[in-house]
């Protein structure tokens, strides 16, 4: 889905594409007789003031190249219009959804999460916030997991949600979705990943708690 910036790059290589417009032989003989007229009185000793003549002939070049800008635009504008409705929607849906668990996991260094969980038609609907997780070194990233009774580094029973990043502030605010039932899977852990394409988790936990589920 297109976000502002995308919707005004595309704006602007639209713009930057659009053809010349070449003028109609009507626009050119017009032109044309306007330019006779007016060697014609120059050369009598008369006076001449074609501006106004002459915008209306050139105005129609003009009228057609806004035209062609504003249909551009126009389309850009209901495409993003369409999408910001279609992703406000899902996310309005989802969090409008059976809320499961809504609370704050932290760990013993002082760094938290607030983690929100909803059933909704596409799933579970995770939305996690936090203003004090690490800043992770570029190529690193955090994982969120659902974790299940007998989970072992040797024989795993968890449902990855999905993976993020503080900003540049290192505040989160993220949504994530899981086909993951949290009754099967009480327990959600983050952990912090070296991004080396192994969808294995690391060791490298970050936070865990258990899930108080509502309904």
């Amino acid at each position: 889905m297109a976000t502002n910036d995308e919707i005004v790059d595309r704006l602007r290589d639209a713009l930057i594409s659009v053809a010349p417009i070449e003028p109609r032989p009507a626009d050119i003989a017009r032109i044309r007789a306007l330019a006779a007229a007016r060697a014609d009185r120059t050369s009598s000793g008369g006076s001449f003031s074609p501006t106004a003549e002459i915008v209306r002939a050139v105005l129609p070049l003009r009228s057609r190249r806004t035209a062609q800008v504003l249909a551009i635009a126009a389309s850009l504008a209901a495409g993003f219009a369409i999408g910001s409705q279609v992703e406000s929607v899902v996310i309005g849906n989802a969090r409008a959804g059976i809320t499961e668990f809504d609370q704050s996991i932290a760990d013993a260094s002082g760094g938290s999460v607030t983690v929100e969980g909803c059933l909704a038609g596409i799933g579970r609907i995770i939305d996690l916030s936090s203003s004090d997780l690490p800043i992770l070194p570029k190529g690193r990233f955090y994982e969120v997991w659902f974790v299940g009774p007998g989970d072992t580094p040797q024989s795993q029973n968890r449902i990855s949600a999905g993976t993020f990043h503080p900003d540049q502030a290192g505040k989160t605010r993220v949504v994530l979705t899981a086909a993951v039932d949290p009754r099967l899977y009480p327990t959600i852990v983050i952990t912090a990943e070296p991004g080396d394409g192994n969808p294995a988790p690391s060791s490298t936990e970050v936070l865990r708690g258990q899930l108080k589920i509502i309904n």
